[in-house]
């Protein structure tokens, strides 16, 4: 018998639970994109959870994300294909948090769920989920990246992909919206969002022994995190782009883009003040966040504003600006035919 689809209610317990920053932002896009977008990310914090489960074996995830991202290819319609991900998914996040092991226990309503969107919505979150399992099942058991090109490619997999989706899916809702412009500003814009969580979570991804900063010659380690904070502060410098590159009539779309931005900003600006690996804590206030969120809804309309309050929350980060256009051409598998050939060099 066919699951029943996730309920509304139960998809907004489930972000919640795995994410505190999404869950204050995606509610701020209209309907019905808020429910794809919320959707697809649970979709993905599935694959996420069985990559980062400290305990399950290597191979094992290797093989469960290859089949999870087959099975997005093909547009999640085979049951006895979800029915064994599912069966085989439940000892491999055994490690995992409990909000993640009970999303994980939900996969069959969260898919049955995905059936009831439109086609066009239903396979822009099939590639986005499966390129971004196939990019996972490759840098499986790769506990550290040998240089940029490889955090490049990383950070595409687990976060440029659904800067792709959000582009598609916002230039999709808004047809005055310049889909060349925002796929090109997407994967770096998404790049400067992962590449700040990896600067903040580095200490504790020290102790799974996991590093995904490349070390930068004889250059010590304030001066290593220095200059990826001048990496990163220049995704962020387009992913401000990418929020002026909007439509200025798509306010709620514009708004959920620019408070992540701004709280990443903020966090970027901790870690440039604190650079040593467990100094201090480099999470942004609460009071921090209430802000950003008053502020950063207030002004996402205007491109002046959101500009302004980008560089009141970045103050003095000194941007290394790249072309978000050659990033994304090196790196990206949005477009390409047969995107499971990611883990032929697997």
């Amino acid at each position: 018998m066919s699951a029943a689809a996730l309920s509304l209610a139960r998809q907004s317990e489930h972000l919640a639970k795995v994410s505190r920053t999404f869950a204050l932002t995606i509610p701020l896009l209209p309907l019905p994109l808020a429910d794809y977008v919320s959707h697809a990310y649970l979709m993905c914090r599935i694959a996420d959870t069985i990559e980062d489960d400290p305990i399950a074996p290597a191979q094992a995830k290797f093989c469960w994300l290859r089949d999870y991202g087959a099975y997005a290819l093909q547009g999640f319609e085979d049951e006895l294909r979800c029915l064994d991900l599912h069966h085989r998914a439940v000892p491999l996040c055994s490690g995992a948090q409990r909000s993640e092991q009970e999303l994980m226990a939900d996969l069959p309503e969260v898919v049955a769920r995905l059936q009831t969107f439109p086609q066009t919505q239903r396979r822009l979150i099939g590639r986005c989920v499966a390129i971004m399992s196939f990019g996972m099942a490759h840098f499986c058991g790769q506990n550290e990246l040998k240089n940029r090109r490889e955090l490049d490619e990383y950070c595409y997999f687990v976060a440029g992909v659904v800067g792709e989706f959000l582009a598609e899916s916002f230039a999709l809702s808004y047809p005055e919206a310049s889909r060349s412009r925002l796929l090109e500003l997407s994967v770096s814009f998404a790049e400067g969002l992962q590449l700040t969580n990896i600067l903040k979570d580095r200490s504790q991804d020290a102790v799974r022994q996991v590093s995904y900063l490349p070390g930068e010659g004889d250059s010590s380690e304030t001066e290593t995190i220095s200059s990826y904070v001048s990496l990163c502060a220049g995704h962020l410098e387009d992913a401000l782009d990418f929020v002026c590159a909007l439509p200025v009539g798509a306010e709620g779309v514009r708004a959920f883009c620019l408070i992540n931005v701004l709280m990443a900003a903020a966090t970027l600006r901790n870690i440039m003040r604190q650079p040593q690996k467990g100094q201090g804590n480099l999470k942004i206030s609460r009071r921090t966040v209430v802000w950003l969120m008053k502020a950063g809804k207030l002004g996402a309309s205007r491109n002046l504003m959101c500009r302004l309050l980008y560089r009141l929350s970045a103050g003095e980060l000194n941007p290394q600006r790249r072309s978000p256009a050659a990033l994304r051409s090196a790196v990206s598998w949005w477009e390409r035919e047969s995107p499971e050939i990611i883990l032929e060099d697997s």
